[in-house]
């Protein structure tokens, strides 16, 4: 067995640092929305539905148009 003092460690280059705060800034967006949208009460419903729409329509088009 190896002991855990003799696994390589991988450094953490620009790309892999690069994709660490997109990820952040991205996943903060989730739960920061709600917070933003309170203000405006229940109208904010269709707001999350339009956001909604639109991600699944992205999705449709890196489906059809990347693969």
């Amino acid at each position: 067995m190896t002991s855990p003092s003799h696994t390589k460690r991988r450094a953490l280059g620009p790309w892999l640092a690069t994709a660490l705060v997109v990820g952040n800034m991205i996943g903060s967006g989730v739960f920061l929305l709600p917070a933003a949208l309170a203000e405006y009460g229940g109208i904010s419903i269709i707001g999350w539905l339009f956001t909604g729409a639109g991600a699944v329509l992205l999705a449709l088009v890196f489906a059809v148009f990347v693969l």
